[in-house]
């Protein structure tokens, strides 16, 4: 009996000492990365995304102007105002479906190149009648 009381005793100190050792490794373990250091040819991206609303009627876009930051991410929210109608942008592969009157639609896309794009409706001649606008990616 003696015998299994001195190795009862001893497994609950092993394990009191290991449970102990595990607590003190995980609470010296930073709670949060401390920030990188950037050379000054680096930029700091906010990542809070930029969001818009964008509405969609009878061959127009309100806004008919974005302007967003490059690297950031974009958010937009395309409200169809009534008919039938979608948002592209070709050169940065962005497109929602074909939307009837008075459905939504969120896209989420992050330009890396600055520039000017267009964006416009897809369906039928609703570009050509003005159904178009400009993102700006500086």
């Amino acid at each position: 009996m003696k015998k299994y009381l001195i190795t009862f005793t001893a497994l609950i100190m092993v394990s009191a000492v290991g449970f102990i050792t595990f607590r003190r490794l995980n609470s010296e373990k930073p709670k949060t990365e401390a920030p990188a250091v950037l050379s000054q040819s680096q930029t700091v991206v906010e990542e809070t995304p930029q969001s818009f609303t964008v509405e969609g009627g009878s061959f127009f876009f309100k806004p008919n102007e974005i302007k967003v930051k490059s690297g950031q991410k974009v958010v937009i929210t395309f409200n169809n105002s009534g008919g039938f109608h979608d948002f592209v942008i070709d050169e940065l592969n962005v497109k929602t479906k074909q939307l009837k009157s008075e459905e939504t639609e969120v896209i989420e896309f992050t330009p890396e190149k600055p520039g000017t794009y267009e964006f416009y409706c897809s369906v039928g001649n609703h570009r050509a009648m003005g159904m178009k606008g400009t993102l700006i990616v500086e």
